[in-house]
């Protein structure tokens, strides 16, 4: 099992945006001292589910904080973007990070952002393509090339040159997808892309990963690639680490109360039907590892049994404590960690052609 460290913190109102910020830049400086192998930021806007909102400036700020592992999203949503401008940001994160940089996308949340941008969302899936095959066009087109003209719904434009800068990685940075239904992880598999897969239970994420690894194996990738898609793929959890079992139910109550009515107002992918019928002992166990040390390498261990070779572990979540999230974090590194080995070699050339 390999480790990578999610940053989607909630903040509880303009006061706390700065403190959160710099909280959760310092996780992800001590998550690549400790061994993490990326460090994944996420797209909210205009609530307060999100403190930092722009993944591509974030990125941009912790790139030269981050000494060994990848940055990425997860997600970055492309129905908010123009297609060229995404083409531009994610190149100019691959050169800041050399390479390192892993471009997830998925359609994106709640209304009120896509409102934010002049978007509907009933257009989110069909918009998410569009952005991704504009994008893709744009990364294959060289100086000399006939223009490039495209039309969407909300975009329309016209590339005579190409895009600046290139990426390290050719012939454009790495992609991956957000998947929950069965199609998208074949989708992905076929394109050659990791899969971050949602906070679901073992015998759904197994099966998804099994269906994921047969599509690879039939998309008849080149080797290189095929183990660059596994090595990156994850599946995400939230994640509390205290003494003891006690201790830790204890400390999340009052966070994963917040983190509940943040994400329903958001309208995030956690949203339940109403506040009144947020259900926190069903999230939890859906969604989050909580308990000692022992209690949550026994439930890591259960995905890792099914075939999960990647865990995003969200650390920050709910407004909680930040000293709290600092212990929490410590014990997962000190006692936690050494218990898993990794089960796969990273892609030692960030350069590799997809």
């Amino acid at each position: 099992m390999r480790f990578f460290l999610y940053i989607n913190p909630q903040t509880r109102g303009p006061e706390d945006d700065r403190h959160v910020i710099d909280a959760v830049t310092q996780q992800a400086i001590d998550a690549d001292a400790a061994g993490f192998d990326a460090i994944f930021l996420t797209e909210h806007h205009f609530t307060n589910y999100n403190a930092f909102s722009d993944p591509f400036m974030f990125g941009a700020y912790l790139a030269p904080r981050i000494k060994r592992a990848r940055i990425g999203f997860s997600v970055a949503v492309p129905p908010l973007h123009h297609p060229l401008r995404f083409a531009e940001h994610c190149n100019l994160l691959d050169q800041f990070t050399d390479g390192r940089a892993i471009i997830g996308v998925g359609v994106g949340g709640g209304p009120i952002e896509f409102a934010g941008f002049g978007r509907r969302t009933e257009d989110r899936r069909e918009l998410t393509e569009q952005v991704i095959e504009v994008a893709l066009a744009a990364w294959a087109h060289a100086y000399g090339d006939p223009p490039l003209e495209f039309e969407t719904p909300f975009f329309r434009g016209r590339l005579d040159g190409r895009i600046i800068p290139t990426s390290v990685r050719k012939p454009h940075p790495l992609l991956g997808r957000a998947c929950v239904s069965d199609e998208s992880v074949v989708r992905s598999a076929e394109r050659g892309w990791p899969i971050f897969t949602g906070r679901f239970p073992p015998d759904r994420t197994g099966r998804q990963w099994a269906l994921y690894r047969d599509a690879l194996r039939q998309a008849h990738h080149s080797p290189a690639i095929e183990q660059e898609c596994r090595d990156w793929s994850a599946m995400l959890k939230l994640v509390y680490v205290a003494e003891s079992d006690e201790q830790a139910e204890a400390d999340i109550a009052e966070p994963l109360a917040y983190y509940l009515k943040a994400a329903y107002l958001a309208n995030s992918a956690d949203r339940i039907e109403a506040p009144a019928e947020q259900d926190a002992v069903g999230f939890k166990a859906r969604a989050m590892i909580v308990g000692s040390p022992t209690t949550v390498a026994r439930e890591i261990q259960a995905y890792a049994d099914v075939g999960v070779t990647g865990m995003m572990l969200w650390l920050t979540w709910g407004g909680n404590d930040a000293a709290r999230v600092r212990r929490s974090m410590r014990l997962f590194i000190d006692e936690v960690m050494p218990r898993f080995a990794s089960s796969c070699t990273a892609s030692s050339s960030p350069a590799t052609s997809c």
